[in-house]
């Protein structure tokens, strides 16, 4: 409250005594920029100050945003693959699970058919072997006919594709089958596992719910290799290449930050944004990542000789950006300006007539100085 008053303060003050130029009519279309003129020694005592504006050589810096993203070898969706009913859950919702660990029963028919075929038809097919042994060996003797021979001989192959395929599914839906052929017993559940360690992100499951072959029954990500798609514009792509290292940095101030590595760039430009995906590995920090989380990411480039300001310098109002140069006679002028990267010290500019080696740009005090423009031109 104290700085907005002090702030208030210094703008009345600057109004009060400016001595504002206004743009004048001189029959042609073209105006004059607007300025404002500030005595000496208001100058001094409001502590405003300008700096010229430099060459330096500086890193070239591309800050992007971007989120955590699980890549789909890293994540597991869980489902029955079968239609039935959950009747036991064992794992909570967040929690950490390894590969083969027992996650959830279910109680299902279409289960025990299936073993129930196994069973009967590996019966059957024991009788019928040994008939085809038989036959054939009769057959090899020209004791019975080949017609005769070939209707035994398609029995025992049906029943053969028919045992192997209840026994496919059945492995596919992790059954004993040792224990189901040496046993005979057929298990009234079926058990699901974990198909990789990982954090059981989502547990859609209710004990009672009926679930078809394709119900997701428990999410599971690995956090063992995360990964980032960052939203790089269209005009600093060029700065940004394949294996090039990054910072990454978490909105979320509790997660310190980390270095990646560029894996690959896209190909496509979203329209509306203009914007490329970058797509980064990095290494796991300490803390909470999770899908989705926001993060910023700079990319560092070459050192090369740019036009710096200081970033106090720059006054930002919605997308606008611009300083205010000091010209002859402490008259102070708003340019417009296109920053192209820069840190917290310092920020580098593309030169425009306004802006070029050596201008004076306000780099303490520039608010004040906007105040009063402003405020100017509401009189006005």
């Amino acid at each position: 409250m104290k700085n907005i008053i002090y702030i208030s303060i210094c703008i009345f003050l600057l109004v009060a005594c400016n001595n504002a130029e206004k743009p004048t009519d001189v029959g042609q279309s073209d105006s004059i920029a607007p300025k404002i003129t500030i005595e000496e020694d208001r100058l001094k005592l409001l502590g405003i100050e300008s700096c010229p504006v430099m060459m330096s050589e500086v890193n070239t810096t591309v800050n992007s945003p971007g989120k955590v993203v699980i890549l789909s070898q890293y994540q597991s969706s869980v489902t029955p693959r079968i239609n039935g009913t959950v009747e036991k859950i064992m794992v909570l919702e967040g929690q950490k699970i390894q590969k083969g660990q027992l996650l959830l029963t279910i109680s299902s028919n279409e289960f025990i058919q299936l073993q129930e075929t196994f069973l009967t038809t590996r019966s059957e097919l024991e009788f019928i072997k040994a008939d085809f042994d038989r036959q054939r060996k009769l057959r090899e003797e020209n004791v019975i006919g080949e017609k005769d021979f070939q209707l035994i001989k398609a029995k025992y192959q049906t029943l053969q594709a028919r045992m192997r395929a209840a026994e496919a599914n059945l492995r596919m839906l992790n059954m004993d089958m040792k224990k189901l052929a040496d046993e005979g017993e057929i298990s009234p559940y079926l058990e699901i596992y974990a198909p990789i360690s990982g954090y059981l992100l989502t547990l859609p499951s209710t004990i009672g719910m009926s679930a078809t072959a394709t119900t997701e029954l428990a999410h599971i990500i690995s956090l063992d290799k995360l990964h980032a798609d960052i939203f790089v514009y269209e005009k600093d792509i060029d700065q940004v290449l394949e294996e090039q290292e990054v910072d990454i940095e978490f909105v979320n101030q509790s997660i310190p930050k980390t270095k990646g590595r560029v894996e690959f760039i896209g190909r496509g430009i979203d329209p509306v944004k203009r914007t490329i995906v970058v797509h980064a590995v990095f290494l796991s920090p300490k803390g909470n990542v999770l899908p989705d989380m926001t993060l910023k990411a700079t990319f560092k480039g070459a050192r090369s000789m740019q036009l710096t300001i200081p970033s106090a310098a720059v006054i930002r109002d919605g997308n606008a950006e611009y300083v205010y140069v000091k010209q002859a006679n402490n008259a102070f002028m708003r340019a417009d300006i296109t920053i192209k990267g820069g840190d917290d010290d310092t920020v580098f500019i593309e030169p425009t007539a306004q802006l070029k080696e050596g201008t004076n740009v306000v780099c303490k005090g520039s608010l004040l100085i906007d105040g009063a423009m402003k405020k100017d031109g509401m009189e006005e």
